[in-house]
Order: structure tokens, then C-alpha cells, then sequence
């Protein structure tokens, strides 16, 4: 077991001072037989780590390490927990109040005394993460699990992921399905399924895609997914319409998360975050306020906004917000959002 000091624990979960009394705690590196690899954590915006702990963490026996073990002793009231490495992102442990900067308590002796509340990290408590990658991409990082969705060509926030365990893709049109730069994704995520509207094989070259039809779902380690919908909405009744799939994921315990692709006409239920198409040129506000309320859900991301600027990103999604009953969460720029 290799330890540093909290200090090092501090700066990783992203907090700028530390409790009074606390730094003495020691955090542990537990030494496994295979690596997920440290690199991959490292790479995230979300993991930061003082030179002190990258050294002893990069070490020569680095290539052994599987996760960090962090256990804040009788100083906090958090339950030990673990931080696998080789994912994407770290979330640190919930606040219980806005004091501590351990657990977010008032002072080391409410921390101990609060130690029976076993608080734990978001990784064991489950829940679900959302990051928007530009236009209709987003990741979704629920029960372990990392599924992308729509990697089209109006961004490259998500050219360089790795680690993916599935590609979900609406429908064929390049804004969601970059032809270009998706088959080099693959190549760099051996491990994950890809699913696809049915009619994207016959129209787009891409190793190891599968038909979804709607109506189908398919599992993902304890990750439901669900093909809805079918057809694209229309863009002009002289433009042929394509296939749309919209795809809805569940996971035991998690938010159920709908992303519907170009296209508002079907309305699952039991959605609790909704991925809202913000403008296209098949699609008007007036739709857009509909469908939000039909969903229903308590929050929606907005996406398919890279055709607006900021002020009318601004103005849809204030609009949305106003009328409809679901909390809009913009988390344009890479921005990630845990529910």
C-alpha cells in the first residue's frame, strides 16, 4: 500500500483548503495485478493532482495500479471509497453542507460525529452523468458505464475519448454521424458496440455497426437501451425523410436519460432528463415547447445548437425554461452535469 498525504486528496477532488485538523489522514493506492491505466484518468479536465502525488503515483509501479482506496479516517464522516482509474472522470464525494471542505460539515468534531451517516462517493452511490460534447453528441456515464451519442461533425470535443463501452447513432445526416472521424473513434475503442439506425450500414462504412429498430433494446452491463421513433422529422416536403432512432437508457437506481435524435414526435414515458433539440431546419420553438412539456422530465439539456449564436442559444433556452415545467441545464462547452 503507498499512501500520500490528504493534501494530495484535497487538490484531487477539487477542493482549495482543506479542514482544520485533517491533513494528518492518509490516503491509500491499492496495487493490483491489472492496470485500467493511470494515463486515462489523468487526461480528464476533472482530475488534478499536485506534483507530490503524480510522482508517486507514475512511479515504476504505476503500471500495476487499478484505483485509488481514499479513506478519510474518524476525521470525516465518509465511508472509505474507491476511485477506479481509467475512467473518464472523477466525481467527488457529496456535500452535506457547505462548511468542510471534506465533507462539507462545520467543524472536525461534527465530522466525527456524523461518521454513522456512511456517506460515499458518487461511483458507489450510483447516479448518472451527462457531458455535451457540441451539437447532438453527448456522453453518458451511467452504472459504470460509458455510452456516446451522435458524434457528428460540428465538434471535436469527442474525438480523442477512449474507454467507451458503447456509440449509440440517430440517424445518418453528418452532424450526428461524422464519417470522417468516427471510424477513428472506433478504432480507438475496441471494446464498445455500436448501434445505429437500421438504414445507416447500407448508407455509411462503419466496423462493427448494428441495426437498432425501434421498439428493440438492447443491455450494456446493467445499462437498458431502447430504440423509439423511426422517422426523421420533416425538413421540406420536397426532401425525402430518413430514418430516426431516438434512444432512451435506464440503469437500475439512475435517471432515465432520452436522446430523440432529429425528430419530436415520440414521447416515452418515465423520462427524467431529456436531451432538447434546441433548432434545425426541421424543427420551430413552438414544437420545441410542446415536446418538452409532453416528455415531461424535471430537466432537460439542451443540444442540435451549434446553428445558433450565443445569444440565441441564450433566447431558446430561456424561452424553454419559461414555458415548460423542466429545469434547462446548458452545458455547452464540454460541461458535465451529474443527476
Amino acid at each position: 500500500m503507498i499512501c500520500f498525504g490528504l493534501a494530495g486528496l484535497g487538490v484531487l477532488a477539487g477542493w482549495d483548503a482543506l479542514a482544520e485538523g485533517c491533513a494528518d489522514e492518509g490516503v491509500g493506492v491499492p496495487v493490483g495485478a491489472d492496470s485500467l491505466g493511470w494515463a486515462a484518468a489523468g487526461r480528464s479536465a476533472d482530475v488534478r493532482l499536485p506534483q507530490p502525488v503524480a510522482r508517486a503515483v507514475t512511479a515504476p509501479i504505476a503500471p500495476s495500479i487499478t484505483a485509488l482506496r481514499l479513506d478519510f479516517g474518524d476525521s470525516c464522516c465518509m465511508a472509505p471509497f474507491v476511485v477506479p482509474l481509467g475512467l473518464s472522470r472523477y466525481r467527488p464525494p457529496p456535500a452535506i453542507s457547505p462548511k468542510c471542505p471534506l465533507c462539507m460539515t462545520t467543524s472536525r468534531e461534527l465530522c466525527r460525529r456524523g461518521r454513522g451517516r456512511q456517506r460515499t462517493s458518487a461511483w458507489q452511490d450510483g447516479g448518472m452523468r451527462v457531458t455535451h460534447l457540441g451539437h447532438a453528441a453527448l456522453l453518458v456515464e451511467t452504472a459504470g458505464q460509458q455510452v456516446l451519442i451522435d458524434p457528428g461533425n460540428l465538434s471535436g470535443l469527442w474525438h480523442d475519448l477512449t474507454g467507451l463501452d458503447a456509440v449509440l447513432i440517430t440517424h445518418q445526416h453528418a452532424d450526428h454521424l461524422d464519417p470522417d472521424h468516427v471510424p477513428e473513434l472506433l478504432t480507438a475503442n475496441p471494446g464498445a458496440r455500436v448501434w445505429v439506425e437500421p438504414s445507416i450500414p447500407g448508407a455509411v462504412q462503419l466496423d462493427r455497426a448494428e441495426p437498432l429498430s425501434p421498439g428493440d433494446s438492447v443491455d450494456v452491463a446493467g445499462v437498458s437501451i431502447t430504440a423509439v421513433g423511426g422517422t426523421h422529422a420533416e425538413i421540406h416536403r420536397d426532401i425525402p425523410r430518413i430514418g430516426n432512432t431516438g434512444f432512451v437508457l435506464r440503469a437500475e437506481g439512475e435517471p432515465t436519460l432520452f436522446h430523440p435524435g432529429d425528430s419530436l414526435a415520440t414521447i416515452p414515458d418515465g423520462v427524467d432528463v431529456v436531451a432538447v433539440p434546441t433548432l434545425g431546419p426541421w424543427a420551430a420553438l413552438k414544437e420545441t415547447i410542446d415536446f418538452v412539456r409532453a416528455v415531461g422530465a424535471p430537466q432537460g439539456i439542451p443540444i442540435h445548437d451549434e446553428l445558433l449564436s450565443d445569444r440565441g442559444r441564450a433566447l431558446m433556452n430561456r424561452q424553454v425554461g419559461s414555458l415548460t415545467d423542466t429545469e434547462v441545464i446548458d452545458l455547452r462547452g464540454g460541461k458535465s452535469r451529474d443527476f
